[in-house]
């Protein structure tokens, strides 16, 4: 129970708060390339443990390859270019304008973007943790349906009260007419439909 616990305060609490946090101070375009980093992440902290071995040829592979996938990750994150800018839509929803504004405001900022991109890298630091946690739990207890339903029951209840702490407003949980709606019905037809 106390590994499951842990796997449900790191691989799903952590995992999601850090990430959308991370997405709300940062852009969309770092996020996604920051979350390529999420192998690398995994497989420093792997040998670390001294999980995965470094020293053979192979290892000695796995180093570049990550040194290589931070660097490019960093890269995609910090560099400034040109905004593209894609063709206008006839939709104009004000959670859709609000979103732009933030990220045009976090792309003109430079603390609220390092502070996102931080978030999102903690992130995959709180995701790699859960694979190697689970790892170890698979090892002792060998029944992933079990594990799961019970790792996201304790990770709804931990999401719950951080969502309770984060927005006292009751009109903030109500869901009207718009994307959020919209976002809830997809996702609750998508989950339905596998």
């Amino acid at each position: 129970l106390l590994q499951i616990f842990v796997c449900s305060v790191v691989g799903a609490t952590m995992n999601q708060v850090f990430y959308f946090v991370g997405l709300k101070y940062s852009r969309p375009t770092v996020a996604s390339a920051l979350n390529n980093t999420l192998p690398a992440v995994t497989f420093a902290l792997a040998a670390a443990l001294k999980m995965e071995p470094v020293a053979a040829l192979a290892g000695k592979a796995k180093v570049g390859g990550t040194a290589l996938c931070v660097v490019g990750s960093m890269l995609m994150t910090f560099y400034r270019g040109p905004l593209v800018r894609t063709l206008a839509s006839p939709i104009h929803w004000p959670y859709v304008q609000r979103t732009m504004a933030a990220e045009a405001a976090a792309h003109a900022g430079g603390h609220t973007a390092a502070l996102g991109a931080a978030l999102v890298i903690a992130s995959n630091v709180a995701w790699a943790v859960w694979f190697i946690v689970q790892k170890k739990m698979s090892n002792s207890y060998a029944s992933p349906y079990t594990t799961t339903v019970l790792m996201a029951s304790m990770a709804s209840v931990q999401c719950g009260a951080i969502a309770v702490a984060a927005e006292h407003r009751l009109s903030a949980w109500a869901l009207g007419f718009d994307i959020r709606l919209i976002g809830s019905l997809y996702a609750v037809i998508r989950s339905h439909s596998h």
